[in-house]
């Protein structure tokens, strides 16, 4: 799952990006995270897109992510991820405070005691066939969580139009969190 989010939405060449920002100019960023926990990894994606461009970046996060899971990544897209996740794992270890980090999260998480030390070796051994199964498994454009930030007097009623929705909750920016 990491090297194929890395592919979809985790580095600044990515799917993701080009589809959103270079090609369509609808956001400044635009990215995806696979976060680790006890349980499970969350996998997520963002984009801040105008609010006139909010429904057609949508769609289009959701037609890219359904090609990504269905077709799953190339041999091309493979080495790249790859190569950009061993060569940029140093900026997860350079100083102390990441790696006492690293150490926290091994033992909060319950994680292997090689979670981290051996992360580049894993990353290696990664096949195109282990990528494309993880996404298979475990993403699905029929299960998610769509939250959106912004008036809705401007785009509620169609963000309610949008095809799967089966539910949704407006909730005002001044609403008490308790």
């Amino acid at each position: 799952m990491v090297v194929g989010n890395a592919v979809f939405g985790g580095a600044f060449t990515a799917r993701l990006m080009r589809a959103v920002r270079s090609e369509r100019g609808w956001s400044y960023g635009a990215s995806s995270r696979l976060a680790i926990d006890r349980v499970r990894e969350a996998w997520s994606m963002w984009t801040f897109p105008a609010a006139a461009d909010a429904l057609p970046c949508i769609g289009l996060e959701l037609e890219l992510m359904q090609q990504w899971i269905e077709g799953g990544i190339t041999e091309e897209e493979l080495e790249f991820a790859k190569s950009y996740l061993i060569k940029s794992h140093a900026f997860a270890v350079d100083t102390a405070d990441k790696r006492l980090e690293q150490a926290i999260e091994v033992w909060l998480y319950d994680l292997p005691p090689d979670y981290f030390s051996d992360y580049t070796k894993r990353v290696a051994q990664v096949s195109r066939e282990a990528v494309n199964a993880a996404l298979r498994k475990r993403l699905s454009v029929e299960d998610l969580i769509l939250t959106v930030v912004a008036s809705e007097s401007e785009i509620g009623a169609a963000l309610k139009e949008l095809p799967g929705l089966t539910s949704s909750e407006v909730v005002a920016f001044d609403a008490d969190a308790s």
